[in-house]
């Protein structure tokens, strides 16, 4: 039987009381000691949008000059990444909460916002023939796309927020009334990508009835699940932190090899869906058997330096494309891989486990 990890290591126990708040300070340095205090929140809101939007190539980075796409990224990545942090501190359930409400923010955002889930003309994926679209829905990019945002857009920023601020491990980045007009920020942008974006497309009400009770139930899978559920299965990593690299690197190159490359293969939605789901899960149980419940930093730091090498070859692709200023996003991500290699490369240093990533 494994001890028990304390509330301060395992990293999703919310806090019994908020941090003391800070001395007044004059208003020349208010603004300083703002950025200060908010920075792990500000990184984690700038990583949600620098990750799967600027990365991949999907947000150019030229397009940060409109504010109000901006706005929008802001309301939705930022205001979606900062309430699903706040919901798993306080359920305190660990890292399944984490994956499936990051599932459920996948839904929002490519179901019912850009309706990419449905609109056949919104893809642009010439292997994605029509085979893939089927009753409405194109199956292989919705499944795709949900465990994308759930990994990518949810889960590694907080990880990598958990890494970079160690203070910042288990603490609220917001009030509960920060909270609700967070979450109602996200709502309102939401609710405006609905009625604004892809206007010439009609979604169906079948298919919003069935988006609106998908997330219903991820939503409810994510209160009830046990933390235990994915819980690691050792108390120390099992592995060495090169382990967990390749395993980073083998998830996120078969994961774009399976959704990629085999719908014009098995020209079966539901097989390719299976496929990339099996393939996933496959992944989460070796990383559940592998990690460990403490002194993981480094281990943790080499998986999400893994998980990042195939989105920076893709920048790098898109760059060759057209895409001049990718480069900017690819110099952000290569420093933020450096620096967490620099920091980690000695598995003795540090200790506890990232935010975010595993709790009791």
């Amino acid at each position: 039987m494994n001890p028990r990890v304390p509330p301060h290591v395992a990293g999703l126990s919310f806090p019994p009381a908020p941090p003391p708040s800070p001395p007044s300070s004059p208003s020349g340095s208010g603004m300083r000691q703002w950025f200060r205090i908010h920075r792990p929140a500000l990184a984690l809101v700038g990583l949600s949008i620098l990750i799967p939007e600027l990365l991949t190539g999907s947000t150019p980075v030229a397009s940060l000059l409109n504010p109000v796409g901006d706005l929008f990224l802001l309301g939705l990545y930022g205001g979606g990444v900062l309430v699903i942090r706040e919901v798993a501190l306080r359920w305190n359930r660990g890292w399944a909460p984490v994956l499936l409400l990051g599932a459920a923010y996948g839904i929002v955002e490519e179901g019912l916002g850009t309706k990419t889930f449905f609109d056949w003309a919104e893809i642009g994926r010439p292997n994605f023939g029509p085979y893939t679209h089927w009753a409405g829905v194109n199956w292989v990019w919705a499944g795709e796309l949900t465990v994308f945002h759930a990994v990518f857009s949810i889960a590694l920023p907080i990880a990598l927020v958990g890494l970079l601020f160690r203070e910042s491990r288990g603490q609220s980045f917001l009030s509960n009334r920060g909270l609700g007009w967070t979450f109602g920020a996200y709502l309102l942008t939401a609710t405006l990508m609905f009625f604004l974006f892809v206007r010439t497309y009609v979604l169906a009400p079948s298919l919003v009835a069935g988006s609106l009770l998908a997330i219903a139930g991820l939503i409810f899978a994510a209160w009830k699940i046990p933390p235990e559920w994915l819980r690691p299965r050792t108390l120390r990593p099992t592995t060495s932190p090169r382990g967990e690299f390749l395993l980073g690197v083998v998830f996120v190159w078969g994961f774009f090899v399976v959704f990629w490359g085999t719908p014009g293969l098995l020209k079966d939605p539901f097989l390719t869906v299976v496929l990339g789901w099996a393939f996933s899960a496959g992944c989460l149980l070796v990383l559940r058997a592998t990690i460990g419940q403490s002194s993981n930093d480094s281990h943790v730091a080499y998986l999400s330096v893994g998980l990042l090498t195939f989105l920076v070859f893709d920048a790098t692709i898109e760059e060759f494309r057209g895409d001049l200023f990718a480069f900017i996003a690819i110099a952000v991500v290569l420093w933020l891989m450096v620096g967490l290699y620099r920091r980690f490369e000695s598995p003795r240093a540090p200790t506890a486990v990232p935010s975010g990533l595993v709790a009791d």
